[in-house]
């Protein structure tokens, strides 16, 4: 099958941006698709370029492009996608090529490769982060994210006044990587812009907990993921799970999705 330039040029953006996509996923980031697209158009321009100037084709000009690319998509945790991204493509490349090998039209090449990522992303959130015993809390919140294990505590009633949020209370030593380093609970004075202060009681007496709304949160149970609105509230007395609150369970009780 031959490719012209300009089909040359969709084709590399299309396969740059699954890629991105792929190595995102993998490494469990936020997937900025604006970000992602023009990483993936400067991939396509390269591409453009080696296709004209076959030196630039040689392994340290694909490892420096495929850096700039993923420093664009993920700029705030790009370590971790550079090895995913030779990957991502390497299965993509292996599906293309097969496919313009068998003279398979350029859209259908296209199709099949976006399935292929969709799939392969769907199976990798269902299954690596699948605990073997209980639930599981994803938390993501600008650009990183982590998975910590949680518990259905029936004794937490805990929702943030203005807004009836329900609050997860989580245990601050395991949240380390997403939160800014500055992040002191136990001194208020450390509390940042944007957070809200929960006022809780405890066998102990009465507490106050730095909380905030993550960008993205997520629930593993019975083999599926639960997207869920909530604050997480740190704690220091809470050393390994995440204590949900009931109102979590009736969120998904009134969406028919039963954790």
């Amino acid at each position: 099958m031959q490719v012209n330039g300009e089909a040359y040029f969709f084709i590399n953006v299309w396969m740059n941006f699954l890629s991105l996509y792929l190595a995102g996923t993998l490494c469990r980031l936020r997937i900025r698709q604006g970000r992602c697209l023009v990483s993936a158009l400067l991939g396509g321009l390269y591409a453009l370029l080696a296709w004209e100037i076959p030196f630039l084709r040689h392994l340290p000009f694909l490892c420096l492009i495929a850096f700039f690319m993923v420093l664009l998509a993920f700029s705030r945790d790009f370590l971790r996608p550079f090895p995913m991204l030779f990957f991502s493509a390497f299965l993509l490349s292996g599906i293309s090529g097969y496919l313009m090998e068998n003279s398979v039209s350029c859209l259908w090449i296209l199709f099949f490769s976006a399935a292929f990522s969709l799939w392969i992303s769907r199976i990798f959130r269902r299954g690596m982060i699948r605990p073997r015993n209980g639930l599981r809390l994803l938390i993501c919140h600008h650009g990183k994210s982590v998975s910590i294990p949680a518990f259905r505590d029936s004794g937490n009633l805990l929702s943030e006044p203005i807004t009836g949020l329900p609050v997860i209370v989580a245990p601050h030593s395991r949240l380390t990587h997403i939160l800014p380093q500055s992040i002191r609970p136990q001194d208020l004075s450390t509390l940042p812009v944007g957070w809200r202060l929960i006022s809780i009681e405890t066998a102990g007496g009465k507490k106050t907990l730095m909380a905030f709304h993550p960008d993205r949160l997520q629930l593993q149970g019975k083999n599926a993921l639960h997207s869920l609105d909530a604050l997480i509230a740190l704690s220091d007395f809470a050393e390994k799970r995440a204590l949900l609150p009931e109102a979590i369970f009736h969120q998904e009780e009134e969406t028919n999705a039963s954790l």
